[in-house]
């Protein structure tokens, strides 16, 4: 291992990017010379006096350059000449070119993440028994009660016999309607709703069912009017940091929901992805209506999305026994199961208290571009403070749009409202804006005041009309 020293740090830009232009410089000038040993994350971030994750960031940028590679229990290597070309540049699914992202949703927070020292106390037995057993399509009894540990933390009671592991939030929510619903059948969801829901309920074949929503989320009134007209048996609902618009439902709104749904016999799946943001959330609906909600919540968002972890919590009632078994069949046809690898390590990050640490400073984190936020935009309209994302209310004369073209062509880019609203003769003239994918506050501030100058400008025409 070389005891390589990064200095003189580039000037401009943030420091992890500033180690990795430095790695760029001495791999160029030959100071590096391929297949040589970096320092570890741990000790160049003593030597450079910096925060652990900084330096974590700093070698995954020179790895998405094509610099160096890393070898898992190895460390990480300097490529050569023809490694840098041989494969692609990797970036995560959704990550846009531009050059400050607020599209993609991904709360930020750095914070130590040692995975290969997980994966390397996995014994050798363990590990054999773990790659053997990919068939437990329910997962394993050990991981389903890391599921209800979870679970209650949010809230949510529930059992190993009615918990199931899925692979990340998506396929638990597949599995969910799939288990409820038939092609052609009404599935009710707020008027504007996560985008992959959208998506699932096209794969199977069903009719979304927009409900109204307000500041406080779902509104009482339109649901029961909906539910009556549709004939709609089941309600997907984001209660707590709704995507896209980022509100909060009330308890005593939660309540009233759960009453029409009681009234009408609607079931419930709640989807909890973002509600570890909230320090203190209102009860789930799953504990309001535990014998109707099927709730689902995954680590793609609290702790590493590549670790595809999530559970669904089937509700309490006389047949719950049949519809587990008619879920884990979905499961099944689906993927089989969730890997039992990533699992086990999501439950030993659990277990160790990385779990917890990471939801820490990602609300930390969060909070802070929320109010940053504030200070650059002003009115964030619904959002709530522990919100990732604004669905932010755009001022005569912009039109969401051309506000979106007119944003990329600065090279910052946000969501238009399309992708969310379940009419599209009915979207709102908002942007979705997404704080987290930026590696720095001063990232996000930045492409905030190119959005804040545009709002200030008159909206101009991208061409000729022919």
């Amino acid at each position: 291992m070389t005891k390589w020293d990064p200095h003189p740090l580039p000037t401009s830009g943030p420091l992890y990017r500033r180690i990795a232009d430095a790695l760029a410089r001495d791999v160029e000038d030959g100071t590096l010379t391929p297949r040589t040993r970096l320092p570890t994350h741990r000790s160049l971030a003593k030597e450079l006096g910096v925060n652990v994750m900084t330096v974590t960031r700093a070698y995954a940028e020179a790895s998405r350059r094509g610099l160096l590679e890393a070898r898992v229990g190895r460390g990480s290597f300097v490529r050569g000449p023809r490694d840098a070309t041989d494969r692609p540049v990797d970036r995560p699914f959704g990550v846009s070119d531009a050059r400050i992202d607020l599209a993609f949703n991904l709360p930020a927070g750095e914070c130590p993440f040692e995975a290969p020292d997980a994966l390397s106390a996995i014994s050798a037995d363990r590990l054999a028994c773990l790659l053997d057993r990919g068939y437990a399509t329910v997962g394993l009894p050990e991981h389903r009660t890391t599921g209800v540990h979870w679970l209650a933390r949010a809230g949510v009671k529930t059992t190993q016999d009615r918990i199931l592991v899925t692979a990340g939030a998506q396929h638990a929510m597949t599995v969910a309607f799939a288990t409820l619903l038939r092609p052609g059948d009404a599935l009710l969801t707020e008027s504007a709703t996560y985008a992959g829901t959208r998506a699932v309920a096209e794969i199977l074949g069903l009719r979304p069912v927009g409900v109204k929503v307000d500041a406080d989320g779902l509104v009482p009134d339109d649901l029961e009017r909906v539910v009556v007209d549709s004939g709609a048996r089941v309600l997907y609902i984001q209660p707590t940091i709704s995507n896209p618009t980022g509100t909060v439902q009330p308890e005593d709104r939660r309540r009233e929901v759960v009453a029409i749904c009681r009234r009408h016999d609607v079931r419930v799946v709640e989807d909890d992805s973002y509600g570890f943001l909230h320090r203190a959330p209102p009860p789930p609906i799953a504990a309001l209506a535990p014998e109707r909600t099927f709730y689902l919540t995954s680590l793609s968002k609290s702790l590493a999305s590549g670790l595809r972890v999530g559970w669904l919590s089937v509700p309490e009632t006389r047949n719950t026994e049949a519809l587990v078994t008619r879920a884990a069949g979905h499961v099944a046809a689906l993927a089989w199961a969730a890997s039992p690898l990533t699992a086990e390590l999501a439950t030993r990050f659990i277990d160790d208290g990385t779990a917890d640490a990471r939801v820490s400073t990602k609300r930390r984190e969060t909070t802070a571009r929320q109010k940053l936020a504030r200070t650059v935009l002003g009115e964030l309209g619904d959002s709530d403070p522990a919100s990732c994302h604004i669905w932010y209310p755009l001022p005569a004369p912009w039109r969401a749009d051309d506000f979106v073209a007119q944003a990329a062509l600065r090279d910052v880019v946000v969501s238009a409202p399309g992708p969310f609203c379940v009419d599209p003769n009915a979207r709102p003239n908002r942007v979705r804006i997404c704080l987290g994918t930026p590696a720095t506050r001063a990232e996000v501030k930045e492409g905030l005041e190119v959005l804040a100058m545009l709002l200030d400008d008159t909206p101009r025409s991208l061409g000729p009309i022919v």
